[in-house]
């Protein structure tokens, strides 16, 4: 149940829903419509305008690394899902945005520095069933990672969820080292605090970062555009997710 509640209560925090929203009531509502007009015109600017947006996702992600600076030597990392799905039509894996998790991790095991992969994810989505990290695991077989470096952990839905079944498969494996976590840095915050409360002795790597520093760029960051209201989307959703975390005590 707390799945679908949260699915519902994700949609509803998005700044497009908002302005969806007082569009709406400005058709219903005649003698208020400038007012809801102005509203939305106003959301839209403030929450597509990199300017606005990039302060508070600077504060909020987590500080990557460079890879060239990773010095030890782990056997075990853990690589969170949500990257991929598999087009049934036409026979293809499907990357999104958060490859980085596995691409920025691969190096790593190519070079030894990383032992073994855990790929946590199994089916985030309400209608489909697929588990992500059967997908990404036969992805990589073929590009030749060795398949008894692998594990998968696939019951989980959430972030939660990952930690959760992930700290059994490292207690199966009896793992006391340290091992590293690889996210999105918009999500490690709350995925290291997930894997802390398990008891995991975690090695945060972000990746993915949303904001990168461009000098003089200010002017350009004026001009507003759809993606960072999907950006918002995500810092909201981490925001309010951390808190939702800390009320079940998942983190």
């Amino acid at each position: 149940m707390f799945f679908y509640i949260s699915k519902f209560l994700f949609f509803l925090i998005q700044p497009f829903t908002w302005i969806i929203g007082l569009l709406i009531l400005a058709i219903f509502q005649r003698r208020k419509r400038g007012r809801w007009l102005i509203s939305a015109t106003i959301i839209a600017y403030l929450f597509s305008s990199p300017l606005f947006y990039e302060p508070f996702a600077k504060a909020w992600e987590y500080p990557t690394i460079d890879p060239t600076e990773i010095k030890d030597t782990f056997k075990l990392a853990v690589v969170l899902g949500g990257m991929v799905s598999y087009d049934e039509v036409n026979h293809l894996i499907r990357f999104n945005k958060n490859a980085d998790r596995i691409l920025a991790v691969l190096p790593l095991y190519f070079d030894g520095r990383v032992k073994n992969i855990l790929i946590a994810g199994g089916s985030g989505r309400i209608y489909q069933d697929e588990k992500e990290a059967q997908i990404l695991a036969d992805y990589l077989i073929k590009i030749g990672v060795d398949s008894s470096d692998l594990l998968l952990e696939q019951r989980s839905r959430n972030t939660y969820e990952n930690a959760l079944y992930s700290k059994q498969l490292i207690d199966s494996l009896q793992i006391s080292e340290k091992v590293l976590v690889s996210t999105s840095a918009m999500h490690m915050r709350r995925s290291l605090a997930c894997f802390q409360k398990q008891n995991v002795s975690a090695v945060p790597f972000s990746v993915d970062e949303d904001v990168v520093d461009e000098p003089n760029a200010w002017i350009s960051k004026l001009i507003p555009s759809a993606d960072v209201l999907v950006k918002w989307y995500r810092l909201i959703h981490e925001w309010v997710g951390i808190n939702i975390y800390k009320m079940k005590g998942y983190c």
